[in-house]
């Protein structure tokens, strides 16, 4: 059941065994995972906006749906109903190649965790904010409550329900909660590059570019395109710069981007590079080019923004906490960025992996209720957290091996005679690569 800030403030508080601090993708994934674990439970979420504002794009594994989640006999329509919400292009399905996105039948297939990895496609990408509404349907038809309103402290929300001896905070990477109840000292961080983020939009429906660039653009680039809406498609392109190209530009967040033109003075700060002989102004327009040639965009007359963004980890330091309030004890875990933050779109994956762990530990009878916070600092979190590290670092060193030596490389290579030598296996292997972004 929703609830507009309005009717929260008429209505007396409705009684919670499990209260969760933020309504996004990650809090609603949760409590779907722990209503169907113990449809009994009575759940509330409170979130502070009744629309959810972010839109960007989402790139999920499907094996981040089934690890440790709850298989139910209704798994399929929900299922069915994320996977067809697919905002951008599937290599695999061809749409880069100008084709249409399939749909996905899970209404006949066995209620099966097997018959699901086999069946669904390998990486689904979809927009935050169709995510998180179908999510918070399926959480409504299964009976929990949402209540709009801002929570600033553990004790407001401790206050509001004294009876409910278990909360969650999702409440994101700034998260309020956290630095509440741990401290400002309370996250391990680890930046790992710079990179910048263009954002615009295209007529029709562009595909990803199927081009080798090493010998067209001095930077690696990484690219997400929206699947077409009302004739529009969102074009995401990330391009990794250099810390001095990052600090020689201007404060660019997500609430307050920069817009870019051929005139923006930001350019101005950011010269040619050693090895290419090339500015970060002429690369960003040149893949423009690239894309209008080889993947069907038709840019739109709208502004293009920038963000800038340090790709980095974190880590909270606990994942869970007892403390006591008005003389009982109140148990606290921590979910989603909350929790941890990956780069390489992979936060929301450790996520929706963490909320299914966090909804198995919480709904056990084979666990005390009394060390349920130990298991989850001292046994899920490290694991998690060796999961989730190694993926990065894996990811982190195929990139930088790829950036510093074998593009080099390849570079120089195609200054010579002995270039095709090295163009046509390259061709070869981006013509049949399955599914990948980054270039």
């Amino acid at each position: 059941m929703t609830q507009t800030a309005e009717e929260q403030a008429a209505q007396p508080v409705q009684p919670a065994d499990i209260v969760i601090v933020g309504g996004g993708p990650v809090g609603c994934w949760t409590a779907l995972q722990i209503k169907k674990r113990n449809p009994a439970a009575r759940i509330t979420v409170y979130e502070r906006k009744e629309v959810y504002e972010r839109d960007h794009v989402l790139s999920i594994g499907k094996a981040s749906f089934l690890q440790w989640s709850k298989n139910s006999d209704d798994n399929a329509g929900f299922l069915k109903s994320i996977f067809n919400a697919q905002a951008t292009c599937s290599i695999a399905s061809g749409l880069h190649a100008g084709g249409t996105k399939p749909a996905i039948d899970l209404g006949a297939l066995p209620a099966s965790k097997f018959s699901y990895w086999r069946n669904l496609p390998k990486v689904l990408d979809i927009r935050t904010i169709d995510f998180e509404r179908i999510l918070k349907e399926e959480c409504e038809k299964s009976g929990v409550n949402f209540v709009y309103k801002k929570i600033e402290t553990p004790e407001e929300i401790m206050d509001l329900h004294p009876e409910c001896a278990c909360f969650i905070a999702a409440d994101g990477a700034n998260s309020k909660m956290r630095g509440a109840l741990w401290g400002a000292d309370s996250v391990w961080k680890r930046d790992i590059y710079p990179s910048l983020d263009f954002k615009y939009a295209s007529e029709g429906q562009p595909g990803y570019l199927r081009v080798n660039t090493y010998d067209k653009l001095g930077h690696v680039y990484a690219e997400n395109i929206g699947l077409e809406k009302d004739g529009k498609s969102d074009i995401n392109l990330r391009i990794i710069v250099s810390k001095a190209e990052y600090d020689a530009i201007p404060a660019a967040t997500f609430k307050k981007p920069l817009t870019v033109t051929p005139d923006s003075p930001f350019w101005a700060g950011n010269g040619p590079s050693r090895l290419y002989g090339r500015t970060l102004k002429q690369d960003f327009y040149d893949l423009q080019d690239l894309r209008r040639e080889y993947a069907k965009e038709r840019p739109t007359d709208a502004p293009v923004t920038m963000t800038k963004i340090y790709l980095s980890q974190y880590c909270a330091k606990k994942f869970a906490k007892t403390v006591e309030r008005n003389g009982q004890k109140k148990s606290w875990f921590l979910v989603g960025d909350a929790a941890m933050g990956m780069p390489f779109y992979r936060s929301v994956n450790s996520g929706l992996i963490l909320g299914s762990q966090l909804g198995y530990l919480l709904t056990s009878r084979l666990v005390a209720e009394a060390a349920k916070t130990a298991v989850y600092n001292y046994y899920t979190r490290p694991c998690r957290i060796l999961r989730e590290f190694a993926r990065v670092a894996k990811t982190e060193a195929r990139i930088m091996l790829y950036k510093n030596i074998f593009r080099p490389v390849f570079f120089k290579i195609s200054q010579t005679p002995a270039a095709p030598l090295v163009r046509k296996p390259l061709d070869f292997a981006l013509k049949h690569l399955k599914y990948g972004k980054t270039s």
